[in-house]
């Protein structure tokens, strides 16, 4: 009995050394594969802009507000390695590095980017708000002309709140669904 179970821990391990280089592996392709993605973020930034009117004040906020996000984002995973770096040992005997403790949080990595992305949704909406209308129905047309559903749709992350999901749909409506 405890020869098969030190079997199957010794089969446990070799299975994780070959799912984490297979992790990291998944993690480069899809780093490849959704650099296009990453560069339409700038895209989404520039519209952002060019409905504003590149104003300066704005331009500048929203770069400052760009920088220190990133820079932020920077210090999360500086943050999140040295906490790695400390629960993390190297077991001579099975020859892999074990952590001891599980209770490090990565939320902290997506916190800075989620920021500046719902201060990019807040700063279209303001847009659309901000500008005289007469009709009851040119708030959504408004909002469509900005791209407000591109930048929804491109980033879930920022409409979802885990009980709903907004969804812009082509007939210019604006509907929330429980998911």
């Amino acid at each position: 009995m405890v020869v098969e179970t030190l079997v199957d821990i010794f089969a446990n391990v070799q299975a994780s050394r070959y799912l984490s280089v297979a992790g990291v592996v998944i993690l480069l392709y899809d780093h490849l594969l959704t650099f296009s993605d990453e560069v339409e973020l700038l895209v989404v930034l520039l519209h952002v802009w060019s409905i504003w009117e590149r104003k300066s004040r704005f331009v500048k906020g929203i770069m400052a507000l760009y920088i220190a996000t990133h820079l932020a984002s920077i210090v999360s995973l500086a943050t999140a390695v040295l906490m790695i770096i400390s629960v993390t040992t190297f077991s001579h005997e099975l020859r892999l590095c074990i952590m001891s403790d599980r209770d490090v949080s990565f939320t902290m990595l997506w916190v800075p980017e989620l920021v500046f992305e719902v201060s990019m949704l807040d700063a279209v909406i303001w847009n659309a708000l901000d500008r005289p209308r007469s009709e009851k129905g040119e708030l959504e047309d408004m909002l469509h002309r900005d791209d407000f559903d591109s930048i929804t749709v491109g980033e879930p992350d920022i409409v979802g709140d885990g009980a709903t999901l907004v969804d812009i749909s082509r007939s210019r409506a604006i509907q929330v669904m429980p998911l």
